[in-house]
Formats: C-alpha cells, sequence, structure tokens
C-alpha cells in the first residue's frame, strides 16, 4: 500500500472516528434550563436539525413585560447555540400548544400562535415562517373574527397549511373551533368556523389521505360539561365526517390526536368518574381509534394524582412515547412525566422528572434522537424565575441510567431471535420482548410453571416486539416462557412473578 492510501486510510479513521464521538456524545443525558430576561418562559415545541443540533420554539417574557415568541438553537450538549426573539410593541404574542413548530422539508420552521393587540376584542392568528438559523421569513397577524387564536398547524402537501384554534364570531359571546389555511408565504386562502353556542376549541389538525383534514378539539358546555370531538373535511373545509363523544369527562375532554403508522388515529386526553367508575378527576389516557372514530384500546393513567398528557407520538418501531406532567393533588406540585406503551396500548414504563428542587414542571414536546433517546423540553422553576426546560434522556427514558428502574424492557432488540423479560421479577405486569427475524413467522409464547403444568398459550405477532401479560392473579414463584417457531421449540427464559 503506497503513502497517499496510508495518508487517506489514515484520514477517513480519524473522520469515522469523530464521527462515531460525535454521536456517541448525544448519548449523554442532561437536565437544563436557560432564561431569557429574567421573566417568565415556557418551552413549546422542539425538533432535530441536520447538524446535530436541536432547535426549539418557546414563550417568553421581555423586560417590559411583554409576551412574545423565542427561538432557540442548542448544540447536541444542550448548550445554546443562539437565541431570537419576535416580540411587537405593545402586543403580547403566544406560541401555540405543544409541537406547534413545525419543520419545513427545506430546513426552515412555521410557528402558528396568537397575537394580543391589547384591546378585548381584537387578537388575531400569528403565523411564524423562520429560518434555522433563526431570522425571520415572514410573521403575520390574520384576522378572520374578534377575537382568534391558533393552537396547531400541519404542513399540507401543496405546501401550504392548515391552522386549527378558536374564533369568536362578531355577534358570538362563546367560541368556535376555527379552521384555516394559509398558503407557504402565510397569505390566507379559506378561513372557517364550526360549533353552535357551546365553547368550541381546535387542538390538533392533521391532513389524511385525498387531501381531506383530521381535526379535534373539544366543546365545553359548561364548567363541568366537557365532550371530545374530531371531524373529517375535505380540502376546503366542508365537514365530512365528526362524532361527538356525549359521555366524555366533567372537567376534561379528548383534545388531540395523531396520525398511526396504520393510517388510523391515536387520541390524547383526559377523563374521570362518568367515563369509568373509581377513575380520579384528571385520569390522562392514550387511545388508538380506527378510521370510523371507534376505540381499539385505551390505556388509562388513574390515581390520586392529576395526570396530563401533552403530546403522543407513535414511533418507528411501533411503539408510543408521551410526554406530560403529574400534579401531587396535596402539595400541588408538579414534575415533568415521560412514558412509553407497546403498539397495543400496554404500558412499558414511565419516569417523573424534575429541574433541582422545582415544584412546578411540565414537559411539552419530544422528538427521538439519533442514538434513540429523546430531547425534551418544557417548563420549571429554575435558577431566576420560570425558565425553558430541556431534558436529555437515553432510549429507556433514563436521566440517570445508575440509577433508573426499567427493568430491561427497553433494551435494543437485535437483528438475531431473541427472547426476555422485563421487570424480571415482575409484580403486575410481566413484558416479554422478543424478535422474530422471519417475519410472518407462525409462534406461539407457552408459559408453565415449574412443574412443567401450561399456564397460558398465546399467539405472536411477529412484526411487534413487546407483548404485556397481566400477572396480579398468578401465584407467587417461578415461571418459564418458551417461544415456538413453527411449532418447534426455539428458547425459553424463566421468570419470577412476586406480588
Amino acid at each position: 500500500m503506497n503513502n497517499f492510501n496510508l495518508m487517506t486510510l489514515h484520514i477517513c479513521s480519524v473522520i469515522l472516528f469523530l464521527l462515531v464521538a460525535t454521536s456517541l456524545r448525544g448519548q449523554a443525558p442532561f437536565n437544563k434550563t436557560f432564561d431569557y430576561m429574567g421573566q417568565t418562559e415556557f418551552g413549546w415545541s422542539i425538533d432535530l436539525n441536520n447538524d446535530s443540533s436541536y432547535s426549539a420554539v418557546s414563550g417568553a417574557e421581555n423586560n417590559q413585560f411583554h409576551l412574545g415568541i423565542v427561538y432557540w438553537k442548542f448544540s447536541l450538549d444542550g448548550n445554546v447555540l443562539l437565541q431570537n426573539e419576535f416580540f411587537k410593541p405593545d402586543r403580547d404574542i403566544y406560541p401555540g400548544l405543544s409541537h406547534t413548530m413545525k419543520k419545513l422539508s427545506d430546513g426552515n420552521f412555521f410557528v402558528a400562535g396568537g397575537v394580543n393587540e391589547y384591546d378585548p376584542l381584537n387578537q388575531n392568528v400569528v403565523v411564524l415562517k423562520v429560518k434555522e438559523n433563526g431570522d425571520q421569513i415572514f410573521f403575520k397577524s390574520i384576522e378572520t373574527g374578534n377575537y382568534d387564536a391558533a393552537y396547531n398547524s400541519t404542513i399540507l402537501g401543496d405546501n401550504g397549511f392548515a391552522v386549527t384554534g378558536f374564533t369568536y364570531p362578531d355577534t358570538g359571546i362563546s367560541s368556535n373551533l376555527l379552521l384555516m389555511k394559509v398558503d407557504s408565504s402565510g397569505n390566507l386562502i379559506w378561513s372557517k368556523s364550526y360549533g353552535g353556542t357551546e365553547a368550541d376549541n381546535g387542538y390538533t389538525v392533521n391532513e389524511i389521505s385525498g387531501k381531506r383534514l383530521f381535526v379535534s378539539g373539544n366543546k365545553n358546555y359548561s364548567i363541568t360539561n366537557y365532550a371530545p370531538w374530531v371531524m373529517i373535511t375535505d380540502s376546503s373545509g366542508n365537514i365530512l365526517k365528526e362524532k361527538e363523544w356525549t359521555s366524555g369527562a366533567i372537567y376534561c375532554g379528548a383534545t388531540s390526536t395523531y396520525l398511526t403508522l396504520d393510517s388510523m388515529y391515536l387520541m390524547k386526553g383526559c377523563m374521570d368518574t362518568v367515563v369509568n367508575a373509581g377513575d380520579y378527576h384528571y385520569a390522562a389516557f392514550i387511545g388508538k381509534m380506527d378510521t370510523l372514530f371507534n376505540f381499539k384500546w385505551q390505556a388509562v393513567y388513574n390515581g390520586s394524582d392529576e395526570y396530563y398528557v401533552y403530546i403522543a407520538k407513535q414511533m418507528q418501531d411501533s411503539s408510543i412515547v408521551f410526554v406530560g406532567a403529574v400534579i401531587d393533588t396535596l402539595s400541588i406540585f408538579s414534575t415533568g412525566w415521560v412514558g412509553k406503551l407497546d403498539a397495543h396500548g400496554n404500558k412499558l414504563w414511565e419516569h417523573d422528572y424534575k429541574y433541582g428542587n422545582s415544584t412546578f414542571n411540565y414537559l411539552s414536546d419530544f422528538q427521538q434522537t439519533a442514538d434513540k433517546g429523546y430531547i425534551i423540553t418544557g417548563s420549571t422553576i429554575g435558577p431566576t424565575s420560570q425558565d425553558v426546560w430541556l431534558l436529555k434522556l437515553d432510549s429507556v427514558g433514563c436521566l440517570n441510567p445508575n440509577n433508573c428502574y426499567t427493568g430491561d424492557l427497553t433494551v435494543e432488540i437485535s437483528k438475531d431471535a431473541e427472547l426476555r423479560i422485563a421487570p424480571n421479577p415482575s409484580t403486575d405486569v410481566a413484558n416479554i420482548i422478543y424478535n422474530l427475524p422471519e417475519k410472518n413467522t407462525e409462534a406461539q409464547f407457552i408459559i408453565s410453571d415449574l412443574t412443567g403444568r401450561e399456564i397460558l398459550r398465546v399467539n405472536t405477532d411477529s412484526f411487534l416486539n413487546t407483548m404485556s401479560l397481566d400477572v396480579t392473579q398468578w401465584h407467587n414463584g417461578v415461571y418459564v416462557c418458551a417461544l415456538l417457531s413453527q411449532g418447534q421449540p426455539t428458547m425459553g427464559r424463566k421468570f419470577v412473578v412476586m406480588h
């Protein structure tokens, strides 16, 4: 090998080492806060950039006590690379709700929110487009009624945007759900409102097949009567199909929906005793709906605390990850909350986090990072005041991997056949983690006790990697889980049930 080839090989090795080192740096969890002018900030949206940095949008208060939008860019380690603020004199600007910032194919970002003109009858929708370097492309105020605001948006196939929120009609005393379309330059194409005498709001909008729009929100008939509400419209906003859950929650209803990998819908929200006997107030749920709006499953988080899910997404491995907050009903202290479900709604893991000794913490948006971990934004009480919160967790949702109980549930699935049980010992749920390299393979799990007595036999889905067993009624002891493929035993694992 000549000197030129040796030098080329050396240079390539160095580049490869640097790339690997940079990638591994992303594995380091962190817990950081960021302040703007010593006032109040709240993180709403975060996304990934092509250079391994993060872009985020927050609401913020400046030293004139005006509210505005701050665009942040963070390094892989969670350090501020740049920030740019969007404030207007004598006006308050709000950045919508969780994941209000949408990343475009050209690397720019679109944000929808509201702008208050300091007139009780004059609040408008605001749309903002910003480059990755923080430069403004456009900032436009759109008036559709007396008092309007956007909560969220989606990118359309024609590079325009559908925006949803609320509007107060000129002669109305309660809000209607607002749906509008703007072009790629932020110009209004059409705007429509929906609802009756109750207060109606739109929280999420997605484009589905046939250029149709899938919109979700709720109807608020009174302080103790909320009804979840979804509808599908054509590309011009004409309703094609809708559903209202009139037996919804007393104090809150389902609010947001997201698309699943199989073109169905993931809904998140909250429920109470009207829905399930024995529920506490503000029990959170995540559910999967088919295209006829029928629930296929629901995962409910129910207890004496108050649970809030701000956003839930289905990952490429079919699992579902969510972030939000849990409020202790006695102390009213809140912690950030992150959890994971499998594709069938079975609970895999969840964690609570806070910044230092902060008594106010919530998580509002997240993205999965290249190392299969999670970068999350939210709000907490930091060193100066309420600050933007940036949290980096590893692939099992851990901030401190050496002190974070998850069993071995979400260790990455290998390409080879494998079988694991977690947590082990199991108390309430035993999660089977498996991988069948050959898809469309007929396989079964057979659960037996140590005497060989068969306890359970269940078919597997070769396209999934997890299955959860309710073991609350099982006797304490040792069990064997055997995997049969094509009728032949392939591997087995022992696990312990201990209540």
